[in-house]
């Protein structure tokens, strides 16, 4: 039975607020708060959490597993914006880099279209 859990604000996301660490050794990226606060993961598509306040809705990072071996291959257009991206270091809040541009893009596209029955079902905030 799916769980009912509130709907993550976008609007609210704000990129200067997270950082990007990419760990080779697991192969994961992390998106994490700058200042961390509990959250919970939820898991979207078996590569990708979200790490969600289930009381506010607010969005407060999201990890890839598998992001080069898998999560890369199945979304080339990612993959392109990695390569040419990978190895900068310029902080988030600098900008948003290309790479979490493309990476919220797919998380809202995935998450307006999360029908598979054994994930979330994720409701709208009264």
């Amino acid at each position: 039975m799916p769980l009912d859990l509130p709907m993550p604000k976008w609007h609210e996301f704000d990129p200067g607020r997270f950082v990007l660490d990419y760990d080779k050794s697991a192969d994961v990226l992390y998106v994490l708060p700058a200042q961390p606060r509990p959250a919970t993961s939820i898991d979207l598509d078996e590569e990708v959490w979200l790490r969600l306040d289930l009381t506010t809705g607010e969005v407060l990072g999201f990890e890839f597993e598998a992001f080069q071996s898998v999560f890369l291959v199945k979304h080339p257009e990612i993959a392109a914006v990695w390569r040419r991206d990978h190895g900068r270091t310029t902080p988030v809040s600098e900008g948003k880099p290309p790479l979490l541009d493309a990476l919220l893009n797919y998380l809202r596209s995935l998450m307006g279209s999360n029908n598979h029955p054994q994930q979330p079902r994720l409701i709208p905030n009264p």
